[in-house]
């Protein structure tokens, strides 16, 4: 082993091929270290912030890691910073032209519980102090930014999260917003928003804004539109061709199935309407979810026969539901609920103990009728009654 205590003068140049022992003070300007190194006590690279950079080498990468001086940045897999990124430099960076460019966060544990990335935000600026956040901060943004063609200051799109209330000691209502940047533009505008009270905004920042769509905690949607005339709210295609759909106008709404003569071939007037109509059996019932109301109606599977264009679905077909929470008595309480998710919702109350999670239920695949299609029907009709009538009378 070779020892140097206390060493005062400066190492220009060093090619040591057995052990160090250094106690004292030692400035190195370069040092190459081809095996291991061991450091017991503490270490301080760079100690009068000189503008010199600091390198790892790994098995097959000459940058594994640059402690870049001059630019005040830590970099993986390029010898130096990315320098026009939103107009700086940012002070970690991960540069790579393949799966080097990649980053993962790994949990390896048997529970529930999964890695974390965390975005904190404070309004004091000294660690390990604390001052609260206020309504509307910005807690944590992820932005997307492309090269184009001159640097990295255009912004694709922007995932912020921000404070959605007056916060208070372990209260901090929070709400998620999405933008993204226009044709022409690289300033991203927000497309949607999840307020901390559930609601979420498409299309516009206050739930019931002009031109937006709002979906309501309760589940109630809303669909808001600027112009005093008629407009659509609801397009329906197949194919790619307009079937149907929900538009308004300042005193109604419509419910719309195309009926476009363009649209159509094989139109006939010539039908008995009278007969189909006849053979309809309307029912009183009620449904087994509401025993206390007593509608009219039809059972689906006797129109099928008579007005097939009406009903939907099949008689007695079932269907198969994944990952579903049952009541105590059997009925279904939610679906599409993870077994970690119905854990944790029995413990902060979301589901009653007495409930059950099942991996897979078979459930009724119910048909439906659209009874607008029986319309027709009544019309024809009417018109044959009157034929009929006529000619009675002028008989």
């Amino acid at each position: 082993m070779t020892r140097a205590r206390d060493i005062s003068n400066v190492i220009t140049d060093a090619d040591l091929a057995g052990d160090i022992d250094v106690d004292g003070t030692t400035n190195l300007d370069v040092v190459d270290i081809d095996g291991a190194l061991t450091q017991d006590g503490g270490a301080v690279f760079n100690e009068d912030s000189a503008d010199v950079d600091f390198r790892v080498e790994s098995n097959g990468e000459a940058n594994m890691l640059v402690v870049d001086g001059g630019n005040n940045a830590v970099v993986i897999g390029e010898s130096a910073p990315d320098t026009s990124i939103s107009g700086g430099t940012p002070a970690f960076q991960v540069i790579g032209s393949a799966f080097d460019s990649f980053m993962s966060l790994t949990r390896r544990v048997a529970s529930a519980s999964a890695p974390v990335l965390a975005l904190t935000k404070s309004r004091n600026t000294s660690v390990g102090s604390h001052t609260i956040v206020q309504n509307d901060d910005t807690i944590g943004e992820i932005v997307f930014f492309a090269d184009d063609g001159t640097d990295f200051d255009s912004r694709v799109a922007t995932i912020k999260a921000q404070v959605d209330g007056t916060p208070g000691a372990n209260d901090t209502p929070g709400r998620l917003v999405f933008m993204t940047s226009a044709d022409g533009s690289n300033s991203p505008t927000q497309r949607m928003k999840i307020e901390s009270n559930g609601n979420v905004i498409f299309g516009a920042s206050t739930f019931g804004a002009d031109d937006s769509i709002g979906l309501a905690t309760g589940g109630t949607i809303f669909s808001t539109k600027a112009s005093s005339g008629g407009t659509t709210h609801l397009n329906i295609q197949n194919g790619g061709s307009q079937v149907g759909g929900i538009t308004s106008n300042t005193g109604a709404t419509f419910f719309n199935t195309s009926s476009d003569y363009r649209l159509k071939e094989n139109v006939t007037y010539n039908f008995d309407a009278t007969t189909k109509l006849k053979q309809l059996k309307p029912c009183r019932f009620n449904f087994i979810v509401n025993k206390d109301d007593t509608v009219d109606g039809f059972l689906a599977h006797e129109v099928s026969s008579i007005v097939p264009e009406a009903i939907s679905g099949e008689k007695d077909a079932t269907k198969d539901v994944p990952n579903v929470v049952l009541n105590a008595d059997g009925t279904i309480k939610a679906q599409g609920i993870s077994q970690q998710d119905w854990i944790q919702g029995k413990s902060d109350g979301t589901y009653a103990n007495e409930t059950t999670w099942v991996a897979s239920k078979n459930i009724i695949d119910a048909q439906g009728i659209d009874q607008s299609k029986l319309v027709p029907l009544l019309v024809k009709t009417i018109q044959e009654l009157e034929a009929r009538i006529t000619a009675l009378e002028n008989a």
